[in-house]
Formats: structure tokens, sequence, C-alpha cells
């Protein structure tokens, strides 16, 4: 009997430090490649989304890895050619084309037409193309932002002009020439009615002339995306306006090199410019300063109203280690709740969007996105075709080429660049 005691005894134990030195089960990882985010309050509410996850799916761990905006496409690209990289990735809409044509991302198309609490439906219409590509979608559009013209009250004002939700292109203009002035009295202008900057292609594309072409009804490439469209009748006026608002004298020397906004929203802030094209984070940074400068919005329009508009794309890289686990980090990222916190731009989801940016200051932002669309058509040679087209738009503000002369040779370049 007490040999049998002892048997059991010592089995029991045997048992007991076989469970303590066993290791816990493998939980599955997914990698997740993000931006490095500069704003502490937007890193904070990103990670309580991940934390949120984890906490509903104890058996998957997201291990994040953060890469700066100027070297991400870099790093990312690199790492997929090599066949490594993450399960998942933020992608720039700029750059999903070129991520694709690659191979580097697989579609996501049927996981979405299978989900239970995701569907096409649930996204802004509009952007649906930003993910939309050879018949099936990549990912899902993560965020946006549309752009408007903000403009200073009190110089404003001085002109004896007003603006209202809608602003023509004449009108604008009128303003910025009355706004551009010696305000010392010691002959130099040194007072502006508008500032850009065109020092980088996506700046230059997305905050300046790129929306007027989307307002004069302008397509950079043809219908099918074969050929160069840019000598044509509207592009051909949308650049020729905006030029000319250099040639007249209505902004700053440095704006054609300049990359950073923050510099002439600073001089907008100390009341040495009128005006600029801004999205609502813009408004956002003016409100930082001290004393807010008094700043209005409004929607320019030439044949219609628009706006140039991007965003970033969560998609699944060709090489995810299981990709049941990281579509149901992807879907639980667009829960509404969860995508308000992931993304501090204006949700790419119709029920998110409703939660985000609704002081009455980001209306026209709001009202304006049906409008909206990427200058260029998503295509894979969008980014050399945007530093063409910066290229010969600087040109012709510094007046070494006229309109007409830079387009032909922006014209001929793409299409060289279409036909390889």
């Amino acid at each position: 009997m007490n040999r049998r005691i002892f048997s059991q005894v010592a089995l029991t134990l045997v048992l007991v430090l076989a469970v303590a030195v066993m290791p816990a089960l493998a939980k599955t990882t997914v990698t997740f490649w993000a931006l490095t985010e500069g704003n502490p309050v937007a890193a904070a509410n990103q990670q309580k989304v991940f934390d949120a996850f984890e906490a509903a799916y104890p058996d998957i761990e997201v291990v994040i890895e953060r890469i700066p905006l100027a070297s991400f496409d870099q790093k990312c690209l690199a790492a997929l050619a090599a066949g490594s990289g993450p399960d998942v990735l933020l992608v720039n809409s700029v750059s999903l084309p070129m991520f694709i044509e690659r191979g580097f991302l697989q579609p996501t198309q049927d996981l979405l037409d299978n989900s239970t609490m995701l569907g096409q439906e649930d996204f802004v219409p509009s952007l649906w193309s930003h993910v939309a590509y050879g018949g099936t979608s990549f990912g899902l559009p993560l965020d946006t932002g549309t752009r408007a013209l903000v403009y200073h009250k009190e110089l404003l004002s001085e002109t004896g002009m007003e603006f209202g939700d809608v602003t023509s292109w004449d009108d604008f203009k009128a303003a910025a020439t009355k706004m551009t002035k010696d305000s010392d009295g010691d002959g130099i202008v040194d007072r502006f009615g508008y500032a850009y900057g065109t020092g980088e292609k996506w700046v230059a594309m997305y905050e300046n002339y790129g929306l007027f072409a989307i307002q004069s009804g302008g397509s950079f490439l043809n219908e099918d995306l074969t050929k160069a469209n840019v000598t044509s009748d509207e592009i051909k006026e949308a650049t020729s306006f905006f030029v000319s608002l250099e040639r007249d004298g209505l902004t700053p020397g440095e704006s054609v090199t300049l990359t950073d906004q923050q510099i002439y929203q600073n001089m907008f802030a100390q009341g040495l410019v009128g005006s600029f094209i801004g999205g609502h984070w813009a408004v956002d940074y003016l409100e930082t300063r001290t004393p807010v400068p008094p700043y209005g919005v409004t929607l320019l329009k030439n044949k219609q109203i628009g706006s140039s508009t991007g965003g970033w794309i969560l998609a699944m890289s060709r090489f995810a280690k299981d990709r049941d686990a990281a579509w149901k980090f992807m879907e639980f990222v667009f829960q509404p709740d969860n995508l308000v916190y992931f993304t501090n731009l204006m949700p790419a989801t119709i029920e998110a969007a409703k939660q985000t940016l609704q002081d009455p200051k980001y209306r026209l932002y709001h009202e304006v996105l049906p409008y909206s669309r990427h200058p260029i058509e998503l295509n894979p040679y969008l980014p050399e075709i945007a530093e063409i087209m910066k290229d010969k738009v600087q040109l012709m503000l510094l007046g070494r080429v006229s309109v007409e002369q830079g387009l032909e040779e922006a014209n001929r370049e793409i299409n060289m660049l279409l036909s390889r």
C-alpha cells in the first residue's frame, strides 16, 4: 500500500514538474510596419488599438516596427524584394501600384467578400479607387485628407473683399493681388497674397497645382492610362493660372524650392502671407500658434470645386506567414471605434468619419471629399510622372520655359516613360 501511494505521489510530482517546465503555447505573430509617429498622442492612441487587439485575440501577438516617412518606401521595397519584410504594412496610396506591379502585395478582395465584420459598402466610395487595381483590391483604404484655401481674415478684410464657402479663381487672385504689398514703405514687397511649395514632388502636386488641375476638370493621363494628356486645354489652363501667381509677384520668391509647408504657415501666422492651400492638419497647426491667427477656409472653384486627396492603405504582404491572423488584425483596425484612434487623418470608412473632425472648422474639408481624387491617376509610374511635372513646373515658375513649352516637354517625357 505504501509502495502504491509512493508511486502515485511520484507520478504526480513528475506531471507537475513536466507542466512547470513545459513552454507556453507559442503565439502567432503578426508583424506590422508603420510610420514613425512624431505625435506622441497619436502614437499612444495607436497603441490602444494594438493592446485591444491582443486582448481580443490572446493567441496573436502584434510586433510593430516604425520607420521614418523619408525612408519608408525604400525600406519596405528592399525588404520585400529580398523575400522578407512584414505581414501587414502601410502603403502610401500613390506608391501602391508600384508595390503591386512588383508582386509584393496580395489581393484581399476574397477576404473582404467573406468577412462578417467589414464590407466594401463601409468605405467612402470615392476612396475605394485607391486600392482597386486590375479588377481586384489590394488592402483597405485607411485614411485620407482633402485640401482647401486657408486665408487670413484680417488681411482679406483690408482688401474690402469677402470669401464665402466657395471662391472663384478670379476672386482668389484679385484678393491675393490686393494683399500683396510693401507694408513698411521701404520700397520692397514684404507681404504676399499667396504662398506655396514646389521643392518636393508630392507637396508640389497635392498641395498646389494638382488641385487646380482637378478644378479645371483636367487629367494628366488619358482614360486607359497609356498616354500623357498634359497638353490638354484643361491642364494648360490650370498650370497657366498657377504659374501666373508666381510671375505676377504674388508669392514669396523661395516658394519655388520650398519643401517645408510649415515655413509659409508660420509666415501666414505672422501676417506675412495672406493665403495658402492646406489640409485640416494645417488648420490644426495654426491653432498651436500663440496668438492663433484669424483664419478662414474656402473651396476654390473654376469649372468645379474639388480637391487633391491621397491617404494611406493597410495592405497585406505577399510574404504574410499567417494570412488568417493578418486579416484578423486588419479587420480589427477597421472597426469604427478603433479606426478613429488608429489615424489622425480623415478615416476612410463612413462610420469612423462620422466620429472624427466634427468641429465646424472642418466642415468644408468633409464637403469637398466627394469631389476629390488623386491629381494623377494611380499607375506604376506615378512617382516618376509627379517628378517630371515638378521639374517642368519649376522651370515655368522661374521663367526659363513658357507654359506651352514646359507642358510639351513633360508630355514627351511621360510618353517615353509609359512606353517602356
